[in-house]
Order: structure tokens, then C-alpha cells, then sequence
């Protein structure tokens, strides 16, 4: 893979692993009774 490639991808790895985390965290907390 071009290193331009691996650069640019590198955002969006890292957009997509935060709002995934982002969702798990909203489900698991959603889930505690409070």
C-alpha cells in the first residue's frame, strides 16, 4: 500500500473505532438501572 494511502485511511479508522466506541458505551450505560 502507498504510505498516502495508509495516511489518509488513518482518520477514518479512527473516526469509525470512536463512534463505535461511542455507541457501545451508549448502549452499555443505557442499560444500567439509574
Amino acid at each position: 500500500m502507498p504510505r498516502d494511502t495508509v495516511i489518509a485511511m488513518i482518520p477514518i479508522l479512527l473516526m469509525f473505532g470512536f463512534f463505535a466506541a461511542a455507541m457501545i458505551w451508549a448502549d452499555i450505560y443505557s442499560r444500567k438501572p439509574r
